[in-house]
């Protein structure tokens, strides 16, 4: 593993919405010994409490986090700051009986030398745009038997017994890569083309601004939180076999195209050219030998 840190770049926000008074969600942009640690946590309660629940969660990670070395296991690491936030979470809820049902989504970037890991649970999401591409990382698994929603199935959220996690990595960082740690309403207000959009083409300084506007516009009404991330100094970007052995077929078929459509053009429009031509020649003819005519019939 390369130990060259990444030099990276980042901003956070979070709006409360119109529905709800209280923002259930928290966010954590967190460096150390141990690399950066970045964390979109969205609450959710059958009662309230969603916003005990996400900040009790990123808290206790962090403490676990933050007595690390520079030398740990990533995996092992984060799957047990997680278990530990779970467990926070169930005892709350129990010594609170008002809290019962309390939990929280999430979605977890760490970053450590020049590679990445990640973890996603719940509805939240995690948007990578690279090379003109925008790709989605999202939880699919469901926990049956808990947190019973309309379809009877539940979201594998921290706070809820027998939490199953993947820990997604490493994978590399490269340079201009973009990373966007967002809550579920996100997705309600912001395409991914626009988001795509204003990666690419916005200084990165002006991207709070316009998310939030153009939520605002489109009638903001659940908590909107956000974690970006540009990375600054990475790996260069290098074509694969697979993306080469692509894009050489890609020029082999315009190649075949463009013979193709010239053989069918020949074809088609030579012979009209002939006898274009041909036509041309014999009235280019046809006055020389009607004057050669006119010349022998005047002859005494």
């Amino acid at each position: 593993m390369n130990n060259q840190e990444s030099e990276l770049q980042y901003l956070s926000f979070s709006e409360t919405g119109t529905i709800k008074a209280v923002n259930t969600d928290y966010l954590l942009s967190f460096e150390g010994s141990f690399g950066k640690l970045f964390i979109v946590a969205e609450g959710v309660g059958l009662n309230g409490g969603g916003d005990v629940a996400s900040q009790l969660a990123v808290v206790t990670i962090k403490e676990h986090f933050q007595n690390l070395s520079s030398v740990y296991s990533v995996i092992e690491n984060l799957k047990t700051a997680l278990f530990k936030a779970n467990n926070a979470i169930i005892e709350f809820a129990i010594s609170h009986h008002c809290m019962t049902g309390i939990g929280c989504s999430c979605a977890i970037i760490l970053v450590r030398n020049q590679s990445y890991w990640n973890i996603v649970l719940g509805d939240s999401k995690i948007f990578r745009i690279y090379n003109n591409e925008i790709t989605i990382i999202k939880e699919n698994m469901k926990n049956e038997n808990e947190y019973k929603k309309k379809n009877e199935e539940t979201l594998n959220i921290i706070g809820v017994p027998n939490l199953k996690l993947t820990v997604n990595g490493p994978y590399d960082l490269f340079e201009n890569e973009f990373f966007a740690l967002v809550s579920n309403s996100f997705s309600h207000h912001i395409t991914r083309y626009e988001l795509k959009q204003a990666f690419e083409f916005l200084a990165f300084d002006k991207l709070k601004k316009y998310l939030i506007e153009l939520a605002l516009k489109r009638s903001l009404k659940d908590n909107f939180s956000f974690i970006g991330i540009k990375v600054l100094t990475g790996k260069k970007y290098l074509i694969s076999d697979i993306e080469l052995k692509h894009e050489n077929n890609k020029l082999y078929f315009s190649l075949l195209f463009f013979l193709l459509s010239s053989i069918l053009f020949l074809n088609t429009f030579l012979p009209l050219i002939e006898n274009s031509f041909q036509i041309f020649k014999k009235e280019q003819r046809m006055p020389a030998f009607q004057e050669m005519f006119n010349h022998e019939n005047q002859s005494p």
